[in-house]
């Protein structure tokens, strides 16, 4: 049904640019990445580099081919190319590849640069539509806390404490800052706090995936090398549920093979293990799934 469905968006895609990006996310959701790519390419020369959408996406795949020069490079085009007001969610990207990379100091600067703008854009919009003004709190928000993971990596407490507190001061509720302490504490090894963390990103989204894999995670250690037999099966539920809502998650497929590793279930571990690998070689610094499968700009 799927294959049909994108040879008719083919037969309908000539001088379309908007059909060629939905290809082009299909595809990426697909990790059909080959293919993501051409189509992210062709809707570009399309619109002359005119959709910061189709920009993003090409920097997700090129991302999820682990090819993060080329994906930087990109990046720094297509800040070139876009205007002012679309250049913050392609720097955002710009600093997550180069923490992917390992070079926190430019990540760091870039961060620094993505905020300096938010705070400015703010001062302009005081007065605009509440839609806008949400749209840019959330990218607000989500630049503490890629700042916070950054510290976090590099054991800056201090300094990755003050980020999360700068993004909560903007909404308490949002359940991507509880995941970030936890993942914070968990760093630390406060394993305890970090489950109360993660239980609260959960309590906001019952349905919030990162949470739910590393709330496993978490139960798993405090368990030991034997797991009681009813935390063994809050853990597996919390990672089927996982998968449930995100099969493309390889952290869950890892986890879940470690758990049924440890109940002698070994052919199923192995598939879930193989499922991980093939999985984290094929993942993207941000998950498709954020990107409208619809070209806005």
């Amino acid at each position: 049904m799927r294959h049909w469905a994108c040879c008719r968006m083919l037969l309908m895609a000539k001088n379309n640019p908007g059909i060629i990006y939905s290809l082009a996310w299909e595809n990426a959701m697909q990790r059909k990445l080959n293919a993501a790519v051409e189509c992210a390419t062709e809707c570009l020369e399309m619109v002359m580099g005119g959709s910061v959408s189709a920009w993003k996406l090409l920097i997700l795949v090129l991302s999820a081919q682990q090819n993060l020069q080329e994906a930087e490079a990109v990046a720094d085009i297509a800040i070139d190319e876009a205007e002012k007001d679309d250049q913050l969610d392609i720097l955002r990207l710009k600093a997550q590849i180069q923490a992917s990379r390992g070079q926190f100091k430019s990540a760091v600067e870039s961060s620094r640069v993505l905020l300096a703008a938010i705070q400015t854009k703010k001062e302009v919009w005081k007065s605009t539509t509440s839609d806008k003004v949400k749209s840019l709190q959330k990218l607000e928000m989500d630049a503490w806390l890629d700042l916070a993971s950054i510290y976090t990596k590099l054991e800056a407490w201090h300094d990755s404490t003050i980020c999360l507190d700068k993004a909560t001061s903007i909404d308490l509720f949002y359940p991507k800052c509880w995941h970030i302490r936890g993942l914070q504490l968990e760093a630390q090894s406060l394993h305890q706090e970090a489950l109360m963390a993660f239980s609260f990103s959960l309590a906001i989204n019952p349905d919030y995936v990162p949470s739910m894999v590393c709330m496993a995670r978490i139960l798993r250690k405090l368990g030991g090398k034997t797991l009681s037999i009813a935390r063994t099966s809050i853990t597996r539920t919390f990672l089927r549920n996982a998968l449930r809502l995100d099969p493309t998650s390889h952290q869950a497929w890892m986890d879940l093979g470690l758990v049924l590793k440890s109940e002698g279930s070994l052919l199923e571990a192995a598939d879930c293990f193989q499922a991980a690998y093939e999985l984290r070689e094929l993942s993207p610094i941000q998950d498709f799934s954020e990107q409208l499968p619809i070209m806005l700009q």
